[in-house]
């Protein structure tokens, strides 16, 4: 839903909205867009992985 919102906005209308934005808001904003790119990144590179899956459980 959020995509199809962003998609009718041209980018003088999102550099508006983000220029209203507070300080807080737009790191906000800026951490999630870090966070989520670096998780698409692990998962195309299959990182992220703590142990092999077929690796014994050792306790």
């Amino acid at each position: 839903m959020a995509m199809s919102i962003l998609d009718e906005l041209d980018r003088r209308d999102v550099l508006k909205l983000i220029g209203e934005m507070t300080d807080e808001e737009l790191l906000g904003m800026f951490g999630l867009y870090v966070l989520e790119s670096l998780k698409a990144k692990m998962a195309r590179e299959g990182l992220g992985a703590t142990r092999p899956q077929d690796a014994p459980r050792v306790h």
